[in-house]
């Protein structure tokens, strides 16, 4: 972790895998450090691939006002307020397809919209899900809607369409989406509940961490090269790509971690917690200049 230097000013961080530990909680050292980081005038934004309700409910009690990239980049919101900043959806006929698409494979889709203000994880109803989708759909609680048919559900733009299914299928699934829907972006993440079972995510072509940090960016006055990311998974890559400073997580797999610029210790070791100190104190450095 030698590649600190000065001049980073927005901090760009995962949740699972990376600020929470594997029971999902965010420890106190780490909420202090979220803190201390403001005050030397940090800006702290949370990049996932959670929805709102997801994300809110796991940083309730963390007092900083803060943007939230979500679904991958599909939207931008605030924290802790909820307002809905930006939304980069997926057009209604390439999520149709997608729909199709991967039902023909043998996968069970499900959508997540955002309609009338609600944020909806949308399923069919009567389909048999397997184990992983089943447990992760289940965990929806009030966010979720059953429908009859989910492609006639889909007669206007969503955030994404998206599954779990085993790595195999999933890889089988991307190659064909790229292969016959050109103007979308195809996102995996593995490692859900086991290794077995992998994220598939299709979103716009305009929707992506990086994309998110772009927009931010633009807003704040902050260039590329003053943002640093902390990340775990194959979803985090295009915004190590474009910031500044990349740091992947020790538990991160072995292609994301030989893509960054650092390695911080796990999210159960405080990874973050580790980065964020060492960037206040080159902070703190400068200011004594």
């Amino acid at each position: 972790m030698d590649r600190v230097k000065e001049g980073y000013r927005l901090i760009a961080i995962d949740l699972d895998g990376t600020l929470l530990t594997s029971d999902k909680r965010i420890t106190p050292r780490t909420r202090k450090v979220l803190h201390r980081a403001v005050e030397t005038g940090m800006l702290i934004l949370i990049c996932t691939g959670r929805g709102l309700p997801q994300s809110m409910e796991v940083l309730e009690g963390i007092d900083i006002p803060m943007p939230l990239v979500l679904h991958n980049g599909a939207m931008i919101a605030e924290y802790p307020t909820g307002r809905v900043i930006e939304r980069f959806p997926l057009r209604m006929d390439l999520a149709r397809e997608a729909v199709g698409m991967m039902k023909e494979i043998g996968m069970t889709p499900a959508v997540y919209d955002y309609a009338a203000g609600e944020h909806l994880l949308v399923c069919e109803k009567g389909v048999c899900h397997n184990p992983a989708l089943s447990r992760y759909v289940e965990g929806k609680g009030e966010t979720l809607r059953w429908v009859e048919d989910l492609a006639e559900y889909v007669d206007h733009d969503v955030t994404q369409v998206m599954t779990i299914d085993q790595k195999g299928l999933v890889l089988q699934a991307i190659e064909r989406l790229e292969r016959e829907l050109l103007d979308v972006r195809i996102i995996t993440s593995g490692r859900v509940y086991s290794d077995s079972f992998w994220f598939l995510e299709v979103l716009s072509r305009e929707a992506s961490k990086a994309k998110s940090l772009e927009r931010l960016g633009e807003m704040y006055g902050i260039s590329p090269s003053q943002m640093v990311a902390i990340g775990d998974n194959f979803n985090d890559l295009n915004m190590f790509r474009y910031v500044g400073l990349s740091v992947a997580m020790e538990n991160a797999p072995e292609e994301v971690k030989s893509s960054a610029d650092m390695i911080a210790p796990s999210n159960d070791e405080e990874g973050v917690a580790e980065v964020l100190e060492r960037l206040i104190l080159q902070a703190r450095r400068n200011k004594r200049r």
